[in-house]
């Protein structure tokens, strides 16, 4: 009887799991499941080895696409699943420019019926299935944490790696960042899928003067990165009172998520070059780095400051711009992050009455 109970109870959420019925894009409670907290997007130069050599999952995906929200397909995340007859788009790009739906302009309205806030129609309520699969490679020394990227997906997405349901976003125009190590095979080819609709309860809160455009908009990218990591980063580049040197405010956060026997040290460091000489080995580098020590898992945030004398201000007209390095080594000199990145020192304020731009009226 006993064992009767048992299989019937595992049976049951076997069928509940395979069977399930996705709600969040109805529920204003909820915007992300399995989301990464929202960070400063930085390219890394740490590549994953795909089979097509690339970071960037941009490309043709397989794809299939239904005019309403409940003739999706519910299982099309499966392995096994024969998508032979699906056709294909390309990604990034939006459905109604690639034959699939009509764009639509509004400005101060919703391009449905809202009678139901805040829910949103099922009928005209199209959802565009994605499925590509990549091999990754499995020629690492460290323990590695395996991110995907995706850049924005109007209006809202369901993840799944190889068959597994990873998580959910909303907030159509912002990057959404998923943890995906423990779905992922190394050295093997891996299925990932996704699943876009047209509306969800958060189109009300982007109900803006704008073509209402469907589909991953932007960028998909997959890196790995050492479980001791850059995690995070805030620039403030700013001028003294002269407007002629740069005064440059750096926090660095950096995540361990190993646990270690013993105390183990890294080094963070910041690093300025000048790109007036793009092109040329014709720099002047202004470089501070500091050790920080890890017991076991957990994040620490580092500030550094530099003054850059005479610098090119930034501004609309003279747009001149500096790179900045982020470098995380072992206690043995070993590079196992880092990031370039950008920055344009200028100095904003309204004063009398005026809006001033690094000392000149606008």
């Amino acid at each position: 009887m006993k064992r009767g109970i048992l299989f019937l109870i595992v049976f049951c959420a076997a069928f509940g799991l395979s069977a399930q019925t996705f709600t969040e894009w109805q529920d204003p409670k909820v915007y992300e499941v399995n989301k990464m907290y929202p960070r400063a997007h930085f390219p890394r130069n740490e590549s994953l080895y795909l089979e097509d050599g690339a970071v960037s999952l941009n490309g043709i995906w397989k794809f299939h696409y239904v005019p309403n929200a409940d003739e999706r397909p519910t299982v099309f995340f499966s392995m096994d699943y024969d998508d032979s007859g699906w056709g294909t788009i390309p990604v990034p790009g939006n459905w109604e420019l690639n034959g699939f739906g009509v764009p639509v302009y509004v400005n101060t309205i919703n391009d449905f019926d809202n009678s139901q806030l805040p829910k949103v129609p099922v009928k005209g309520n199209a959802v565009g299935s994605y499925r590509r699969w990549i091999y990754i490679d499995n020629d690492y020394d460290e323990p590695q944490q395996v991110i995907l990227n995706v850049g924005g997906a109007k209006s809202c997405f369901y993840l799944w790696v190889n068959g597994q349901f990873v998580g959910y976003s909303e907030d159509a125009k912002t990057n959404s960042e998923f943890d995906i190590t423990e779905f992922v095979h190394f050295g093997k080819a891996n299925l990932i899928a996704l699943q876009v609709f047209k509306w969800s309860d958060g189109s009300y809160f982007e109900c803006q003067d704008f073509w209402r455009l469907s589909g991953i908009e932007r960028d998909i990218t997959l890196y790995v990165q050492s479980k001791t990591h850059i995690l995070d980063y805030k620039v403030i580049a700013d001028l003294d009172s002269s407007y002629k040197n740069g005064i440059l405010d750096v926090e660095v956060t950096v995540e361990n998520l190993e646990n270690f026997s013993k105390g183990k040290s890294f080094r963070v460091s910041v690093e300025m070059e000048k790109l007036e000489n793009l092109g040329t080995n014709n720099y002047s580098p202004l470089r501070k780095s500091t050790e920080i020590q890890f017991q076991n898992s957990g994040k620490q945030t580092i500030h550094f400051q530099l003054f850059i004398p005479n610098v090119k201000p930034w501004s609309a007209e003279h747009p001149h711009l500096y790179s900045l390095w982020l470098t995380l080594e072992d206690n043995k000199g070993k590079s196992i992050d880092d990031a370039a990145i950008y920055v344009g020192f200028r100095n904003v304020k309204i004063e009398n009455g005026l809006l001033l731009v690094n000392g000149v009226p606008v």
